[in-house]
């Protein structure tokens, strides 16, 4: 009887064993539900990240345009301290090495700066805008004539009009005016849009460099009084001055 009972209890613990040795129904990890959570999660994260990259990359095109920008503007201060003014067709006739700048496109003034010795880089004449054609500054100027060739200048050029004759401002003119901007896609003061997030980057007479909200329906720059950036006449920035405004060539 002892016999029998002990090999019940063998048998019963080698059953055991086996039972242990078999392989366990094990639950799993992601169910389809969590699946569709990342696949949730994932698709917000991307909707509230990528907006804000995108500014965060218009915010450095404006930040490094209107720091070049400033950079020109210093290198005009020495001009004017020679000429009495910036660049225009009385300087570029005063100076041989001047007499071929001066045209129908900012290139041609600004490079008086280059030409003249003011300035020895092209590069600080780009603005990188998103969407507005990027210029491509080779840094060759030898000879002359390659400085700030076509699609080698990124900003504006503002001028004013003195009895049919183009005048460079001067630092005794207001500081508010304008004297170069960007970027700017027509001479009547339209920029375009989606470049500095739907602003326009100006640089003043003052040396001052701000990015100025456009205007939905035309993209123009608007002051309080509604009037635009190049509006002239009464209550407008220019008083009895007219501007010119010279686009760069591209």
């Amino acid at each position: 009887m002892e016999r029998a009972g002990d090999e019940k209890m063998a048998n019963a613990s080698q059953h055991a064993r086996w039972d242990m040795n078999l392989p366990q129904e094990r639950k799993p990890m992601f169910r389809m539900k969590h699946v569709l959570w990342c696949v949730i999660f994932l698709g917000g994260a991307a909707l509230i990240i990528v907006p804000l990259v995108k500014t965060q990359g218009r915010i450095a095109d404006t930040t490094y345009s209107l720091s070049n920008g400033r950079a020109v503007h210093f290198c005009m201060m020495d001009f004017e301290n020679d000429f009495g003014h910036f660049p225009d067709d009385r300087s570029a006739g005063s100076r041989a090495e001047l007499q071929n700048f001066r045209g129908e496109f900012s290139n041609d003034y600004l490079g008086q700066l280059m030409a003249g010795g003011y300035l020895r880089c092209e590069e600080v004449f780009s603005v990188s805008a998103g969407a507005f054609p990027r210029q491509q500054p080779d840094e060759v100027i030898s000879p002359p004539e390659r400085i700030l060739e076509k699609n080698e200048c990124g900003f504006s050029y503002v001028m004013q009009d003195v009895r049919g004759q183009r005048h460079g401002l001067s630092s005794s003119d207001p500081g508010f005016l304008p004297l170069l901007v960007a970027p700017l896609v027509n001479r009547w003061g339209s920029f375009e849009r989606s470049s500095f997030h739907h602003c326009g980057g100006v640089i003043s007479i003052d040396g001052s460099g701000r990015a100025e909200r456009l205007r939905d329906s035309d993209n123009k720059i608007v002051m309080k009084n509604g009037l635009t950036l190049f509006d002239a006449g009464p209550g407008s920035l220019w008083g009895e001055k007219n501007p010119v405004v010279l686009l760069p060539e591209r």
